[in-house]
């Protein structure tokens, strides 16, 4: 790498950058609000409780300010994940601007509150609470919160339900599986219905129901279609082989680091999958999906700083711009 490749890698990875990415990203996010159709706000998509979708329904003003204000969670969160657990010693916050940007270029998960960007702040709350216990099963109170608020959120939306399996999975890759985490995941879990069933009784909602599988590409043009699955397929395809070409690197590190790595990298797989698998509800796992391919993205950058991995950088806002250009047009 020369010395201008050097200072122009610096550039792109500063926090002026940074902020300005981000910022592109959260205007293109705030103008899609009210001026994008969302076709799955009447479906019911929960055991219990209404599901997010339903909440803003009435107001949709309202519903666009409250998911904004959840997106900035989410990247605020991405940031403290990022200093405190980091696979790579990288403090850069250019990652937040490419999952702003991300999240723009796929305006029905955005556009009003729905189940994605609460999956998202759930999911990644979760995963960071299990980081923080690893190889120390003894803090059993951090694993049983991660899964009661998982299991929790699963009353409102089932998208949740496959996160708590996961997360068992993640115990063992965190070294810290035993009975006592083993128990505290149960009973977390255990735990969840109670809350849930007070909050229905105050809501008049009689007993547990199916979830409505609504089929939201039927109102749908074929055009709308192949956008939005052309922009998730590009995410799921980026994503995975970020983690790939990742993980050659990362496997050469402490075991700490190959441990974290590995929960990101578990949950960014099952999450592209259900995507796929649960496709009538493939939106809800838009934002997640997002958020840690833009994880993969911020590793890649320090990981292969070296070989020219600014032009990911140059590369990625240029290309989701493009998707959401596209998406956007009539």
């Amino acid at each position: 790498m020369t010395a201008r490749e050097a200072n122009l890698s610096a550039t792109l990875r500063s926090t002026p950058f940074a902020v300005a990415l981000a910022l592109a990203g959260v205007a293109m996010i705030a103008w899609e609000c009210g001026g994008t159709t969302v076709p799955d706000l009447t479906a019911l998509r929960s055991f219990l409780l209404p599901s997010p979708n339903l909440w803003f329904a009435g107001s949709p003003a309202t519903g666009c300010f409250v998911n904004l204000a959840c997106l900035a969670a989410v990247a605020m969160l991405m940031v403290w994940i990022n200093a405190r657990f980091s696979v790579v010693r990288d403090y850069s916050a250019t990652f937040i601007g490419f999952f702003l940007v991300m999240t723009a270029a796929t305006p029905i998960a955005v556009a009003a509150f729905t189940g994605a960007t609460m999956l998202a702040l759930v999911v990644l709350a979760a995963v960071a609470m299990l980081m923080s216990v690893y190889s120390e099963p003894r803090l059993s109170r951090r694993i049983f919160l991660a899964f009661y608020v998982v299991a929790v959120a699963s009353f409102t939306q089932y998208a949740f339900v496959a996160y708590a399996v996961i997360f068992v999975a993640g115990l063992i890759q965190l070294r810290a599986f035993t009975e006592r985490s083993l128990t505290a995941a149960l009973l977390g879990i255990a735990a969840a219905p109670l809350p849930a069933i007070c909050l229905a009784l105050w809501l008049g909602i009689g007993g547990l129901r199916r979830p409505e599988i609504v089929n939201i590409y039927q109102t749908w043009a074929g055009e709308d279609i192949v956008r939005l699955w052309v922009t998730v397929g590009f995410t799921i395809a980026l994503g995975s082989a970020l983690g790939i070409v990742n993980l050659l690197k990362i496997y050469s590190l402490n075991a700490r680091s190959r441990a974290l790595n590995g929960l990101l990298s578990t949950v960014s797989f099952i999450t592209a999958a259900m995507a796929v698998i649960d496709f009538t509800n493939m939106p809800v796992y838009i934002v997640l999906l997002n958020a840690l391919t833009a994880f993969q993205a911020n590793y890649f950058m320090k990981l292969y700083e070296r070989r020219r991995s600014y032009l990911l950088v140059l590369a990625l806002p240029v290309v989701y711009v493009g998707f959401f250009a596209w998406m956007a047009a009539v």
